[in-house]
């Protein structure tokens, strides 16, 4: 039933797994690794789903979950989810993965006492690490279909424990109005696929998440590939703003030949962003004015962004330097 709950322990979560059929594996030193001593484990409301953000090697992205990054200690998750659909089972207690979110939110997600979506986050006033099991899946924006599934077979297996809905269950961005995790995840569909599994085992039904469904109007994208699309846009164009053609004070210690190598590199590198950029905005322009995607016109506009760009840089290089390409 909904509200507040003693968090799971070990044994549990390990009972848990079983029952649902979670593929997992245990990371040495699981059971005591948390932030004990950095704030309160428990009562726990919910699970919380989160990505990474990149597709760096599985291995490379739980030692990071494990170990944490600069300026934020590990653990950063409790779960991993890697692309084979194994857990990692990586913490027990708290974990810097929430951070603050709204209370309106903890509180509609505790009751679950909304509809489709919980209240849009607008304050960052309320520690989510205590209140929180935290899952990082291992993905830069979209799924896969086998890594989806155990995303939601995992959160179906720790809401069945505590007796919750799907409704416990959100997305970083729905705690959080400055994080896009999971990515394309439609955490409305992800907590109805939530509730049939629970459903399906109690009841031994098989069953499995529901597809998304393409839209025709969208040119046969789901809004999962609409996000998508957005989000590389967005990463992109921020990789695009920070290539520049470094022009120091000190050219006239390079030789020519070594020169024009850089610059050489540096304009494709700016160029092949650029066509990225191109096709892109051409395709989420389509999609704005309710047009199908043609991806013929997508492919054009890369390949003569990539040109401009690599033009204007030359030129630019040529102008500045005088070296001639």
């Amino acid at each position: 039933m909904p509200g507040t709950s003693t968090p799971l322990t070990a044994a549990q979560i390990r009972a848990a797994f079983k029952k649902f059929g979670v593929k997992y594996r245990e990371v040495p030193g699981w059971e005591t690794r948390n932030r004990a001593g950095h704030g309160a484990w428990g009562p726990v409301v919910g699970f919380m789903v989160h990505h990474t953000g990149d597709d760096a090697p599985d291995t490379a992205d739980r030692n990071v979950i494990i170990n944490g990054r600069t300026g934020l200690p590990g653990p950063l998750a409790q779960f991993g989810g890697n692309d084979d659909d194994t857990i990692d089972l990586i913490g027990l207690g708290r974990a810097n993965h929430a951070g603050t979110g709204d209370p309106d939110v903890l509180a509609a997600v505790r009751d679950e006492s909304y509809a489709n979506y919980p209240p849009q986050p607008n304050q960052k006033t309320v520690d989510g690490n205590g209140r929180f099991y935290g899952l990082e899946t291992y993905y830069s924006g979209k799924t896969r279909p086998k890594q989806y599934a155990s995303m939601v077979n995992l959160a179906a297996a720790i809401c069945d424990a505590h007796g919750w809905t799907g409704k416990s269950v959100i997305g970083h961005k729905e705690w959080s109005y400055t994080k896009p995790d999971p990515g394309s995840v439609d955490m409305a569909q992800f907590r109805r696929d939530v509730d049939a599994r629970i459903k399906a085992v109690n009841s031994g039904t098989p069953s499995k998440p529901t597809a998304p469904t393409p839209d025709p109007s969208l040119g046969g994208l789901t809004m999962a590939d609409i996000n998508t699309l957005t989000e590389q846009l967005a990463r992109i164009e921020g990789k695009l703003d920070a290539v520049k053609v470094d022009v120091s004070d000190d050219l006239t210690k390079a030789d020519g030949a070594t020169l024009r190598n850089d610059l050489a590199w540096q304009n494709r590198q700016a160029a092949a962003l650029a066509g990225q950029v191109a096709g892109l905005s051409t395709a989420l322009t389509s999609l704005a004015a309710g047009q199908g995607v043609d991806l013929d016109a997508v492919a054009a506009a890369a390949k003569a962004g990539a040109q401009a760009a690599l033009d204007e840089k030359i030129a630019g290089a040529v102008t500045q330097l005088n070296v001639t390409p």
